[in-house]
């Protein structure tokens, strides 16, 4: 796992590699997965800051810590949507693009009336469009199940 995690904060994303043992060592921050869980996306832009920039000497110089900051955010939006992929069973899979959202939604026993609901309210068309609005806030499908007809 610790590989996965050097791999893509390092190498995908460019995250300093005093960055990465800080995550890993202090934070306990070993996975893509525990990334994508350790900040909300309320607290991750000064979490960022406040859990690792300010703890690490060699991001003292504002330059230097803007990069690493933006690198770190941006690998936090993106573990997210790995995350969210790993559990929905879509990572690995070789499929469309754009595969659309009520067959894949109606395979795992969604309710009919709230994939038309997502589909007419939420402007969700396509797996990527569920994938991004799940993973792009903290939001709950509760609430969005509340406002179906059949689930009032």
């Amino acid at each position: 796992m610790q590989a996965g995690m050097i791999e893509f904060l390092q190498q995908e994303r460019g995250v300093q590699p005093d960055v990465v043992a800080f995550l890993m060592k202090e934070l306990q921050i070993t996975s893509v997965s525990d990334l994508a869980n350790y900040w909300t996306l309320d607290s991750y832009e000064a979490g960022v800051d406040s859990d690792v920039v300010a703890h690490i000497d060699v991001l003292k110089s504002k330059q230097a810590a803007k990069v690493q900051v933006a690198r770190l955010r941006a690998a936090w939006k993106m573990a997210r949507q790995k995350n969210a992929a790993e559990l929905m069973g879509i990572r690995g899979k070789s499929r469309q693009p754009r595969q659309d959202l009520a067959p894949y939604l109606m395979q795992r026993r969604v309710d009919s009336a709230v994939i038309a609901h997502m589909k007419e309210n939420l402007l969700m068309e396509t797996v990527d469009d569920f994938v991004h609005y799940w993973t792009a806030s903290d939001r709950d499908m509760a609430p969005i199940v509340a406002q179906v007809e059949p689930f009032r």
